[in-house]
């Protein structure tokens, strides 16, 4: 098995009580990878800073420090250098994390004749809040995303009132003017904001559908879409597939690769359970070639961006790492499927063969085994 758990924090019994408030909600990286943010229901926002060590054979991270962003229903979250974009229900934060070094005059001895030096006594995080947008939504926020610029906020709300709402949205990655959006119908949507509103989509993408049922646009949601950083490609998330596709070809995609094909007979069980409302996110690493998400069961996929491989991985707090591949393999039954455990909020790191995985209220990091 090529990956390996690296690291994690939190614990079996902590996660086996986490009440709602405590659950995570977003996740993600800086640019640069030197940090990771993440978000909870309560509004709380905690950041992990890269650790230095020499004896490490892979990438650790340290607790930073943590604030309190919002009140509770806190949402998707953005890093961008040491800044961060926070939503709650309808209130867009962006805050600022200033090191802040706190210093004292130190004074010669009585018998010295010497200048007062400044030696400082501590090196603090101050969070302040640099930007607050109150009013852009009056309904709740579903998604947001930066633009690779920096100087740009797209955000979707969720519309309840009409057939077909957004569930995701994001930035081209290189140009400001495009970006994508998802719907709880499946579809895909490609808009270059220099074209006239009237009508603004690229692309529209989509696939033929299997027969309809009381199912089927429930499972055709997509709960999250992202560009691969090559600009070539585009991936996309539902209940029960991972899809790629080629921004040329927008009548179907490429790759289709099943996930969850345990739960596909127990829909019905899914459904009494809400977990069919459940919006996994979807992450693409730096060199385009992996795709990953979660599941259900303490597990999520790290997925060939061809759709060669799907390998499942079962999260631990021991660092025994267990796994399977379940592309062309029939899943073997669960009886006792547990939809509490589900792993919601993952992320790539933007350099590194790393990923950073959340359950409840507990995150994992896992690393890609060194050739020999």
């Amino acid at each position: 098995m090529d990956w390996q758990i690296s690291q994690f924090f939190g614990d079996k019994s902590s996660m086996d009580k986490a009440c709602d408030e405590d659950i995570i909600s977003a996740v993600a990286f800086n640019r640069e990878g030197t940090h990771l943010c993440l978000g909870d229901k309560a509004g709380r926002l905690i950041l992990f800073s890269e650790k230095e060590s020499r004896k490490a054979t892979c990438k650790q991270f340290q607790y930073f420090t943590e604030l309190q962003s919002h009140v509770q229903d806190f949402d998707p979250l953005k890093r961008r250098n040491l800044y961060v974009l926070s939503t709650n229900d309808k209130i867009i934060k962006l805050w600022k994390m200033s090191e802040k070094v706190i210093k004292k005059v130190i004074k010669g001895s009585d018998k010295e004749l010497s200048m007062p030096v400044l030696q400082k006594v501590e090196e603090t995080i101050y969070p302040s809040l640099h930007k607050c947008f109150p009013s852009l939504h009056t309904s709740k926020v579903k998604a947001i995303s930066a633009s690779h610029n920096e100087e740009f906020l797209l955000s979707a709300e969720e519309e309840k009132d009409i057939k077909e709402a957004i569930s995701s949205c994001c930035f081209h990655p290189n140009h400001d003017n495009v970006f994508l959006l998802s719907t709880n119908m499946g579809t895909l949507r490609l808009v270059d904001t220099r074209v006239r509103v009237t009508n603004p989509d690229l692309v529209n993408f989509g696939y033929t559908q299997g027969p309809k049922n009381f199912f089927s646009e429930l499972i055709a949601s997509c709960h999250d879409a992202k560009f691969f950083p090559n600009a070539n490609y585009i991936a996309s998330r539902d209940v029960l597939a991972v899809r790629t596709w080629d921004l040329r070809v927008a009548e179907q995609p490429v790759t289709t690769v099943p996930i969850n094909s345990q739960v596909k007979g127990k829909l019905c069980e899914m459904y009494e359970n809400e977990c069919l409302w459940d919006q996994f996110s979807l992450s693409v690493n730096a060199s385009s070639k992996m795709l990953l998400t979660g599941s259900y069961h303490s597990a999520f996929n790290i997925i060939d961006a061809e759709g060669r491989s799907n390998l499942q991985l079962d999260l631990s707090f021991s660092k025994k790492t267990t796994g399977r591949e379940t592309l062309g393999i029939k899943a073997e039954p669960i009886t006792d499927y547990d939809y509490k455990f589900k792993t919601l909020k993952s992320i790539c790191h933007p350099t590194q063969d790393l990923v950073a995985v959340t359950c409840l209220n507990s995150l994992f990091f896992y690393t890609k085994k060194k050739a020999i």
